[in-house]
């Protein structure tokens, strides 16, 4: 019964918003955060200025939108390697200062 003052008091749109029924279509479109999609940012920003609001509810950028999201997914990728390898690197370091110090290694 809850859920449905919601519904009500928001609006179905409102409500599903509020439950977390929807997702961000993609992250924040800087340059300076996604250097490896600029180029696929750009068309994109270029495809919703020529088209206007009426050509991106009618899917006039969907190729461009897919071209970016593959984009994005390959950036990640790059960047979980990179995270995973500096994180190795720390735990030797760790473990290294831990037995030069004689102490206790953290996780054993």
């Amino acid at each position: 019964v809850g859920h449905r003052k919601v519904h009500a008091r928001l609006g179905i749109y409102k409500a599903l918003a509020v439950a977390g029924g929807w997702r961000e279509m993609h992250p924040q479109l800087t340059l300076l955060n996604n250097q490896m999609c600029a180029e696929y940012i750009l068309a994109l920003k270029r495809c919703h200025t020529d088209h206007g609001f009426w050509g991106r509810m009618f899917g006039t950028c969907n190729e461009q939108k897919h071209l970016l999201d593959q984009c994005f997914r390959a950036q990640k990728k790059v960047k979980r390697a990179a995270n995973l390898s500096k994180a190795r690197a720390d735990r030797e370091r760790w473990v290294a200062a831990c037995d030069q110090l004689g102490a206790k290694r953290p996780l054993e």
